[in-house]
C-alpha cells in the first residue's frame, strides 16, 4: 500500500519538496507528537505563524479541517486540507 507521500508524488500533484514541507508543517503543529493536531495546538501554531485571526475564525478553520469530527486533525485530514 502506498504511503501518503508516495500517492501525492505519483499523482504529480506536488513535488517531493512540497510533500516534505507539508509533512514537516504537520509535525510542527503537532506539538505533543500524538499524530494528531488538537484545537489548542492548531490555535497556538497558527498564532506562531502570524495568523491574526479571531478565536472563532480559527475555530471555523479547525472544524473545516477536522473532517471526521473527532476533535483532532489527523495527518490525512491535514494533507487533504493543504493540497
Amino acid at each position: 500500500m502506498a504511503t501518503r507521500k508516495e500517492k501525492l508524488k505519483e499523482a504529480n500533484i506536488l513535488s517531493q519538496e512540497q510533500v516534505n514541507k507539508i509533512h514537516a508543517s504537520f509535525e510542527a503543529f503537532d506539538a505533543d507528537g500524538s499524530g494528531e493536531i488538537d484545537e489548542e495546538e492548531f490555535i497556538q501554531a497558527s498564532r506562531r505563524l502570524g495568523l491574526e485571526l479571531e478565536g472563532d475564525e480559527l475555530n471555523k478553520m479547525f472544524v473545516s479541517m477536522d473532517v471526521d469530527g473527532s476533535g483532532a486533525i489527523d495527518k490525512d485530514e491535514y494533507v487533504t486540507a493543504m493540497t
